[in-house]
């Protein structure tokens, strides 16, 4: 199978899980944006910005909905789904006081305002 033909089938399978292809972040080439794409898997159309299609975890405007994003955090905190790279956390549903992470989790290069606070516990 020749490149092209391999890029074609992974981007095409991105777009068919999805529904659309995220734009995730200004300035990501479309092969760093596919392996980035799992993130926001299953995740609907939310809005465009700059004429670039976003899901709720990625939409990088100030007209984001917290409520809307905060429902899709609270469903991957119960769901142990802790991927949150390149997540626009908007004002006020962006901390994760008294939340233990069972879990490996993701929160590299995020944007916005993320208050993440950690207890260390000793024996």
């Amino acid at each position: 199978m020749g490149l092209l033909k391999k890029l074609t089938s992974i981007s095409t399978r991105s777009v068919s899980s999805r529904g659309f292809v995220c734009h995730i972040k200004e300035g990501l080439n479309d092969a760093r944006r596919n392996d980035l794409g799992e993130v926001c898997e299953g995740l609907p159309l939310y809005a465009k910005h700059a004429s670039k299609r976003y899901c709720v975890l990625h939409y990088p405007g100030d007209d984001k909905e917290g409520e809307k994003f905060g429902q899709v955090v609270e469903r991957r905190l119960t769901a142990e789904d802790f991927r949150f790279s390149y997540a626009f956390f908007p004002e006020g549903e962006s901390e994760f006081h008294n939340v233990r992470f069972e879990a490996s989790a993701d929160f590299s290069i995020v944007s916005g305002s993320l208050w993440v606070s950690s207890e260390k516990g000793g024996t």
